[in-house]
């Protein structure tokens, strides 16, 4: 009995057992399912939300437009922005060739960064300037950043002058060092150039000449510029350099075309040209004189104005102030201060206001030229401060702005 009661204590025992280890394998099974679903949830949460912050692509890619290389005058079927001094094909000789990057629009890429956008008016273009080698003019080639202010761009290399390597191989500039650009515009073809007052020192006829054909050579290869126009510190210019080379006032490719080619052909010009001023009316008046080429145009000038005028302007009216028989001692001009020495007989005769007439003359005579801006008087070597008998006060160094109301 003992057996058998024991028998069913220990069936039990192994029923109850069963029992619990079915409902804990139950357990496990309900939260291993609850924690796979949870999961299966919050995943879907997550990438609902990733979904949402992320744009949608677009379905239709963005208008393209091609963006090709420039041609030999820089002309693009389609442009970024805007240059001034665009080329066309107009004229294909004047060689301006420009490299453009891709552009965004072309790309596979979205087109919504930034770097896209700076891209598209990136690239780099290729100018002429235009050195000496020789006595004769010749072009270099640079390649430079693309910019809209080309021909600014272009004018401060040239002053810059040849590189390194460019006067390894015979390349040079008249142009003087130091020579800075104020300013470029260019209007209905004519470009104004204003540089400061070293462009006209040192060097005589020849190298004016040649200087400024490097100047109009380099800017008239654009499309846009026809001739030049030169300024020296805001003001415009009609001779250069102490021999007084005549400009005029719009320079073109003709009259610079003996420097192109072999250095033979480079023949400076022949003759001086400048102004003298005389009185007409109590008024001062300017006349035209050309002498034979000189390196001495200031002395030659003022030692044409002691002349006196001639015969044909007499009779139109032109007379002196300056006594006849004054002679020039010598002439010096540093700093754009011309001393210029005379005999004492200049400060003989007349009154006040001939005294003022008679210095008008000399100052308005030599200021023509670009290296001079004033006028310091000397008789026989002495410093004036007074003038005539009447005692008309000179003070320092006299310029234009003392005899504005005197001209016609």
């Amino acid at each position: 009995m003992k057996s058998k009661a024991g028998n069913i204590r220990r069936r039990r025992i192994v029923a109850v057992t069963g029992l619990l280890a079915l409902g804990l394998v139950a357990l496990l099974l309900i939260w291993g399912l609850d924690s796979s679903v949870a999961g299966r949830a919050g995943r879907t949460t997550e990438e609902r939300a990733a979904v949402q912050a992320t744009p949608s692509t677009p379905t239709t890619p963005p208008a393209t437009a091609a963006a090709g290389s420039v041609d030999a005058r820089g002309s693009t079927a389609t442009t970024v922005a805007p240059e001034p001094l665009r080329s066309t094909d107009a004229d294909s000789s004047k060689g301006i060739t420009t490299t453009t990057k891709p552009s965004a629009a072309s790309s596979s890429e979205p087109t919504t960064s930034p770097a896209h956008k700076t891209a598209a008016g990136a690239g780099t273009v290729k100018v002429q300037l235009y050195f000496v080698k020789g006595e004769a003019l010749a072009p270099v080639t640079r390649e430079i950043p693309r910019t809209e202010a080309l021909g600014a761009a272009t004018l401060k290399l040239l002053l810059a002058g040849p590189t390194v390597t460019e006067k390894a191989n015979g390349f040079g500039s008249t142009i003087p060092q130091g020579t800075a650009a104020k300013g470029l515009s260019i209007k209905d073809g004519l470009a104004t150039a204003d540089l400061s007052g070293t462009f006209a020192s040192g060097g005589g006829t020849l190298s004016m000449y040649t200087r400024l054909g490097q100047l109009v050579y380099t800017l008239t290869q654009f499309p846009t510029v026809d001739s030049l126009r030169l300024r020296l510190d805001g003001k415009d210019v009609t001779t250069l350099g102490g021999e007084g080379l005549m400009i005029g006032s719009s320079l073109t490719r003709s009259g610079y075309e003996r420097l192109i080619g072999t250095p033979t052909t480079a023949v400076a010009p022949k003759y001086s040209t400048f102004k003298v001023y005389f009185v007409q009316g109590e008024r001062l008046v300017a006349t035209q004189r050309q002498v034979p080429a000189t390196q001495a145009i200031g002395a030659a000038a003022v030692t044409n104005l002691l002349k006196g005028p001639a015969g044909a302007e007499v009779a139109q009216g032109m007379a002196s102030a300056i006594p006849a028989g004054v002679r020039l001692n010598g002439l010096s001009i540093k700093g754009g201060v011309a001393t210029v020495d005379l005999s004492k007989s200049f400060a003989s005769g007349g009154g006040s206001l001939s005294m003022y007439l008679r210095l008008g003359q000399l100052v308005y005579t030599l200021t023509e030229f670009p290296t001079v801006g004033k006028v310091q008087l000397k008789l026989d070597g002495q410093a004036v401060t007074s003038l005539g008998g009447e005692g008309l006060l000179i003070g320092g160094p006299l310029s234009r702005t003392d005899w504005v109301a005197l001209m016609k």
